[in-house]
């Protein structure tokens, strides 16, 4: 065995008797590598409007917590985890990754009856990863909120007006929403084996890896079928279906893989 050379181990700090065995301060990062904790745990973010106010194209997932956002047509906010759970613009915090199962819409309970009922019909909501499009669709109804306060009241008033208040997108239930879950499709072939060519796999949802760019638009200003270019929302009144614009929120649902510290 070749022997020492003090030289060698004369730039180390030496060991007391008392610090030996005893956790010390390290440089390494923490994060349990290749690990992941998984939770069922939505994002979400705000789309608002003021009252009487023409709606507009917005990109959601862009303003994360603590910065400043502007109501269209109101005033400016800083968002918290109540408008948002984005602590980054357009990206989860690494390590984070979320498979995304079901994309839920929540509007205000005590938004105008006629201002639910054009952002269910007049407005085309697209997901996008990176650059490419998972989801599309062009009537925000189909994408009912899964939970949330529910009433329908109808009253006549002496004028034999009827007036209703009807607040909620779809019934309040856990089962609701659009799910991006789809079963398996195995096609025979001439030989009666299942044909690879044809088949398509099950479809489990959509993820969202770690560092990957995403968005939501809502957009409200391509509904051809009235030439619109953005319904403008009711005015504030005294009168049960207050007139307060628009306030809702997109949640993306599904299981989230965290760091394990």
């Amino acid at each position: 065995m070749r022997q020492l050379n003090a030289k060698r181990f004369s730039h180390l700090q030496e060991l007391e008797a008392h610090e030996i065995g005893r956790p010390h301060f390290r440089l390494s990062n923490p994060l349990a590598m290749g690990l992941g904790d998984f939770v069922i745990q939505p994002e979400w973010d705000y789309y608002g409007v003021a009252a009487a106010t023409a709606t507009v194209k917005q990109v959601l997932f862009s303003v994360p917590q603590n910065q400043p956002f502007t109501i269209t047509g109101g005033s400016t906010f800083t968002k918290t985890l109540q408008t948002t759970s984005m602590v980054q613009a357009n990206r989860l915090q690494s390590p984070e990754r979320l498979v995304v199962r079901n994309i839920a819409v929540y509007m205000d309970n005590s938004m105008s009856q006629s201002d639910v009922a054009k952002m269910c019909s007049q407005v085309i909501l697209d997901f996008v990863i990176s650059t490419k499009s998972f989801f599309q669709i062009g009537l925000l109804g189909k994408l009912p909120a899964g939970g949330g306060a529910f009433a329908q009241q109808a009253n006549v008033a002496a004028t034999t007006v009827a007036v209703m208040s009807v607040v909620g997108n779809g019934l309040p239930t856990a089962t609701a929403g659009s799910s991006l879950l789809g079963p398996g499709v195995v096609t025979q072939g001439p030989t009666g084996q299942p044909d690879p060519a044809s088949s398509f796999p099950q479809i489990d949802g959509v993820l969202i890896a770690q560092e990957q760019a995403f968005r939501v638009t809502i957009d409200p200003t391509l509904a051809a079928h009235i030439a619109a270019a953005g319904f403008t929302t009711a005015a504030a009144s005294g009168v049960s279906a207050l007139g307060i614009g628009v306030n809702a929120w997109v949640y993306l649902e599904g299981t989230k893989a965290r760091a394990v510290l």
